[in-house]
This record gives C-alpha cells, sequence and structure tokens, in this order.
C-alpha cells in the first residue's frame, strides 16, 4: 500500500482531496527511492483511482522498476468538499466545531459538501475485496490518498473505526493476506514488515 508522496498541497500542509496536485520534487524521488525498494517483491501491477497524485505516482515507480498501471477509480481519495486546498488553521478557524469533532471521533465527520468517512471507509472496502480477489497471491502496489489510506490500513488491520487518526503516512507499508478473497477478517493478513527497511 502506497501512499501519495510529498505533493504541493502537503508541501504547504493543505489538505488534499480530490483537486489535482502534482508532486514536487521531494516527492517525485520519494516515489523513484519507494520504486527501488519495492522491486524485489515482484510487484506485477500498480493500481490507482487515476487521479493526477496518484497517476503521476505510478509513472515515476514504473519508470524505475515496469509494472503494469490499472486504474480503479473507486480508490479515488476521500471527497473534502470545502475543506480541500486549506491548512488545519484554516479549517480550525473556519469550522471550529467539525474541526474539534474531527481531532476527537473522525468517523462520526462529514466534511461540508464533503463524503462521510465512514460511507468512505465502505467503498473502500468492497474496492480492496474486488482487488483481493483478483490478484488472488500475486504482489501488487495500490496508490491512495492520504485519506483513503488511513481508511485502507483500518479495515486491512481491522482496527476498530471509532481508533481512526487522520495521521500522513509517510512510505509504503506491505501487508501479506493470509487468506485470499474478497472478505477481510481480523488476523486475515500480516504487515511485513511493518515500515519497510525495518526487521
Amino acid at each position: 500500500m502506497i501512499p501519495w508522496p510529498e505533493t504541493t498541497w502537503s508541501a504547504e500542509g493543505r489538505f488534499a482531496g480530490r483537486t489535482p496536485v502534482s508532486l514536487t520534487d521531494k516527492g517525485r524521488q520519494q516515489a523513484a527511492d519507494w520504486a527501488a525498494e519495492l522491486s524485489g517483491m515482484g510487484l506485477g501491477s500498480l493500481l490507482s483511482s487515476g487521479d493526477s497524485a496518484s497517476v503521476e505516482t505510478a509513472e515515476v515507480m514504473d519508470a524505475v522498476s515496469v509494472v503494469k498501471r490499472r486504474v480503479e477509480t473507486e480508490l479515488i481519495e476521500v471527497d473534502l468538499g470545502l475543506w480541500d486546498g486549506l491548512s488545519a488553521a484554516e479549517v480550525k478557524r473556519r469550522y471550529p466545531k467539525i474541526y474539534k469533532l474531527w481531532q476527537q471521533d473522525p468517523k462520526s465527520v462529514c466534511p461540508p459538501e464533503g463524503e462521510e468517512i465512514m460511507d468512505a471507509r465502505e467503498r473502500l472496502r468492497k474496492v480492496l475485496g474486488k482487488i483481493l480477489k483478483r490478484l488472488g497471491d500475486r504482489a501488487a502496489g495500490i496508490i491512495v490518498g492520504p485519506l483513503a489510506f488511513v481508511l485502507l490500513r483500518s479495515l486491512i488491520e481491522a482496527t476498530e473505526a471509532s481508533d481512526l487518526r487522520f495521521e500522513t503516512p509517510d512510505q509504503p507499508l506491505t501487508y501479506r493476506p493470509l487468506v485470499y478473497g474478497a472478505t477481510i477478517t481480523k488476523g486475515s493478513v500480516e504487515l511485513v514488515p511493518a515500515r519497510m527497511g525495518s526487521e
């Protein structure tokens, strides 16, 4: 599972949902480094939602380690509505009550004119099941935005929705399904390793 590397908006501390954003030079280098690190895992494909940051990440990684690229539109980042492009400070100032709830209980939040967090989680659960069923035991990289990454991680690791914490991921996480198919349950995957390059 591969997060967006640094984008022009994340470098500025701005929320990025579905507005097209580009990778920074640092982000492109991160993607190239990740491709080199993952090259020994035998990735057969890179899956992304087709959004600009995911596509650019896939292009950079493909240039380093040639793989098939496939678009899965349901992997698209959470729709942040009116929060898109704002910094955390701006969101806190403009939407103080919702922002406070976002910090305390993000699963119950819907950014103004955006997507319900739990609706996004269910959307991602369905597409993840389809992907795992189709892949079987073949290795693939799934490139997603930061909030989609957090939600997919919570599904794969079978953590409770009440434990969601939206912390920006800084590198890929590698999982091995222990039971192949459309159902993700506690104990059906393992993290290998918890962080790339760790024991």
